[in-house]
């Protein structure tokens, strides 16, 4: 294990991590995955949304309209569980990312060039940071099953603490 303690990974699909594409045919999870021997406590996911001309409240990034919406998953492949972090509301909208990271919403417009949505979503405010412990296969998944190619990049980057497992039991 790292003697870094600190943890900041972006969510991957494969080996890519820009969740940019078309997964309106078939769902992607965009996915964390702790080491069998590693303990991931999660404080916060950073969404940055970049995209050509202004946002829209009502839509998804400049005018994308999202059919299914962004779900967003603690997952335990041991008992084939998942909690749900949206409780079946996904994401569809800019505004949407609100109901999760409260006012840690913010469009950025720099005049020329595109424009930014950054979400801080703080799990600990919720009471706790998330805790994934990679021997019993949990991950953190963000579902995506819409086509997002209208935009020019999308990313989820997780920032917390990597703990080894045998100090963590």
């Amino acid at each position: 294990m790292a003697t870094n303690p600190h943890l900041f990974k972006y969510l991957v699909s494969g080996a890519t991590k820009n969740a940019v594409g078309d997964y309106s045919a078939s769902a992607v999870d965009f996915e964390l995955i702790p080491a069998s021997d590693e303990v991931y406590v999660l404080y916060r996911i950073m969404i940055t949304v970049v995209d050509v001309g202004s946002f829209d409240s009502g839509a998804y990034g400049n005018n994308i309209t999202l059919t299914n919406g962004i779900s967003v998953s603690i997952a335990n492949g041991i008992e084939e569980t998942s909690i749900d972090l949206v409780d079946g509301l996904p994401i569809k909208t800019n505004a949407d990312w609100s109901r999760l990271a409260g006012v840690d919403v913010k469009v950025l417009d720099f005049g020329l060039g595109d424009n930014q949505l950054i979400v801080r979503w703080t799990f600990e405010r919720a009471g706790a940071p998330i805790t994934l412990v990679g021997d019993q296969e949990e991950s953190l998944k963000v579902t995506l099953n819409d086509d997002f190619t209208g935009l020019v990049s999308q990313y989820f980057l997780v920032q917390g603490l990597l703990v080894d497992r045998e100090r963590w039991a």
